[in-house]
């Protein structure tokens, strides 16, 4: 049985996760994108989560060059869905 639950807004967040969780492979399936690497920090993945009006914990909201960079990744995985839909950005 499907519930309609109407339409979710997506949100396009990031989050530090450990150098060894990230070279584990935990991370890197095709939900997350690899944004950069801080030495000495992580690394910084970026995804999406459903907009409820606040941030999931340990996560901040990505900048315009990340949700950047996120397109240009899952466009070349072929993952959906993109940040910036052609018809959306027409």
């Amino acid at each position: 049985m499907l519930i309609n639950c109407g339409k979710v807004s997506p949100l396009w967040v990031k989050k530090l996760i450990k150098t060894k969780e990230w070279e584990s492979g935990i991370y890197r399936n095709s939900s997350y994108s690899f944004l950069n690497n801080e030495k000495g920090k992580g690394v910084w993945v970026g995804f999406m989560v459903a907009d409820e009006g606040v941030l999931p914990m340990g996560c901040e909201k990505v900048s315009d060059e990340e949700l950047r960079l996120i397109d240009l990744d899952r466009r070349a995985t072929k993952t959906y869905p993109l940040p910036f839909n052609a018809k959306e950005n027409v």
